[in-house]
Formats: C-alpha cells, structure tokens, sequence
C-alpha cells in the first residue's frame, strides 16, 4: 500500500519540521487500544508524518494530496488547509527512492510526498500548535490529534534534518521492535525538495 508523507519546509531559513514517533501509540482513530499499546512503526525514530494512502473504498480512493493531509492532520492535530502556504505540490517516488512524478502509470510507486512550503514565522507557529495539541491531557488530546503517534516536532536546518531522518537509532526504539529500520526514503525525499 503506498505511503504519504508531509513534508512542511520554509524555504526562505531552510528549514523544516521533523517529528519524533512515540515508542508506543495508546489510541488510534480516536479509539483507545490495549493498556500496553502498540509498539508504532518506526518507533522513537524521528520521522515526517504520514502513513497509508487509504484505496478504499474503490476504485477511487484518496489522491496523494488529500491521503497527506489527512495523515497530518491525524498525527498533530493541524488542518493544512487552513495554513497559508507559499506553495505546495505532490511527488511520487519508487521503491528505491526514484523520483517518478509525470511516469504514465507510476510504475513500481512507493510512496508520495506533499511538500508544502511555509514562510518561517508560520512554521515556528506550527511547532507551538503542534506542540501544545500533543500536550493535551486525554480526553482532550484524543478531540484534537486523531492518532497516537508523536512524541514531540521540531525544526532543524536542511543538511542536519536529512541526517536525523535518515538514521534508525535502535536505543530509542521500544523494547523488542521488530519493524523496518530503512529510513532510506526520507533522504529521497530531502534530496527532491523543490
């Protein structure tokens, strides 16, 4: 199932915004899970926010744009639509990390990115919101962030938030993750920045 991602830079600082995952997530979909939760998909690991593009219900779906959104908002609580942004657009990207954005048919698609350029002063204030929507106390923060997901977000210039994406730290994954360490499409998708 092909992944999307957000991708939130300020191209004027060079910056953008990076997400720690939590170890384990408690709720998804506004919906508690098992007191343990569930150990997350890279989990500890800092990250853009994303996940599944949802395909169904057929044979529409979600496009790219739209499946990104949505992710963001699940994970931090933020509607994009209601950000002004200096500019946005999708690409797609292969399993090797390809960039295949304008290939009839996306052979061998992967995963999407929205890259959505903000000035830096909207970006600071992302982190602020974000950050305080992950502060929340339940019930409140299950009202707001729709997923379990983020320990915390943060900026860090372009040549260090490539290095942070791209690298699995195994001691800050939870105990006994047995998940995907591969964190390779991360740099991809640093290195097809508009």
């Amino acid at each position: 199932m092909p992944q999307v991602y957000v991708f939130v830079y300020s191209s004027a600082n060079q910056t953008c915004l990076i997400a720690e995952k939590k170890q384990r997530g408690f709720y998804f979909s506004r919906a508690a899970i098992a007191p343990a939760g569930q150990i997350l998909n890279y989990s500890g690991q800092d990250v853009l926010p994303g996940g599944a593009l949802q395909i169904n219900p057929l044979p529409a779906g979600e496009n790219p744009q739209t499946g990104a959104i949505r992710e963001f908002n699940e994970e931090t609580g933020v509607a994009l639509g209601g950000i002004v942004s200096v500019a946005h657009e999708v690409r797609s990207f292969n399993a090797q990390g390809n960039n295949i954005t304008g290939v009839a048919g996306l052979p061998g698609l992967a995963f999407h990115c929205l890259y959505f350029n903000v000035s830096a002063a909207v970006l600071a204030q992302m982190v602020v919101t974000i950050t305080n929507n992950l502060a929340l106390a339940l019930p409140g923060k299950m009202a707001v962030v729709a997923d379990d997901e983020l320990a915390r977000v943060f900026t860090a210039p372009y040549p260090q938030s490539r290095n942070v994406l791209t690298a699995f730290v195994n001691n800050r994954a939870a105990p006994g993750y047995a998940g995907s360490t591969n964190k390779g499409w991360f740099g991809s998708i640093m290195d097809a920045r508009p």
